[in-house]
């Protein structure tokens, strides 16, 4: 089975194509005009890799939370590849695929996006390697979530580059995740689908979440 996963949920949208013996390639690029962009770089990856559409047997997509504009292409797109045939179709939670890149912590890992208007979305854990239910994922004030989390407490997520740099050195408990860990990634989404694929598990209902 190949894979391809879109990941467009934030502002460095990653493509991905995953076989099952690991990720075969992954293209960043950085943009405000996703819809532009995306299908070019959905040319180039094949065609780097000598595949044709149609060797895609499934498509990954992030469902957010995140880009408004984001999500609603990566979805759109993802429909439009399989043809609507929603069966060929993988949803993930952005944050599920940020904390999969974690999974090897052993400590509290908190995910963070910006919901706006002053509110963020977040889901804290110690054990990254479980998977989210939507419904786990809260809502509050940024000084309120990071006054809740426990010391050694791990940041992560893409709601880092939208918090004052002032305001997190005020929390010195804390820790500010490597810039990798910011942005859900294509290869890790990728990754985390076929693991939940192989192991039979249960997948989001392919609604978008936005992130305001």
């Amino acid at each position: 089975m190949i894979l391809l996963c879109l990941e467009t949920s934030t502002r460095y949208p990653s493509l991905a194509l995953f076989h099952q013996q690991g990720v075969m390639a992954e293209i960043f690029w950085e943009g405000e005009d996703i819809a532009a962009s995306l299908l070019e770089q959905i040319k180039h990856i094949l065609s780097a890799n000598q595949l044709q559409i149609s060797a895609i047997d499934s498509f990954v997509v992030s469902l957010g939370p995140g880009s408004w504009t984001g999500v609603r292409v990566g979805l759109s797109f993802a429909k439009g590849l399989a043809c609507g045939r929603s069966e060929r179709i993988y949803g993930l939670l952005s944050m599920e695929t940020i904390l999969f890149a974690c999974r090897k912590e052993k400590r509290q890992v908190c995910c963070l996006v910006n919901a706006y208007r002053g509110n963020f979305y977040y889901y804290s854990t110690s054990n990254p390697a479980s998977f989210i239910q939507h419904s786990e994922i809260r809502c509050a004030p940024i000084r309120e979530i990071l006054s809740s989390l426990e010391p050694g407490t791990l940041l992560v997520g893409p709601g880092l580059a939208d918090i004052p740099p002032e305001m997190l050195d005020s929390y010195e408990n804390l820790e500010v995740g490597e810039n990798s860990l910011w942005y859900p990634a294509a290869s890790a989404g990728a990754s985390l689908a076929w693991l939940k694929i192989q192991k039979g598990l249960s997948f989001p209902p392919l609604e978008p979440f936005y992130g305001r």
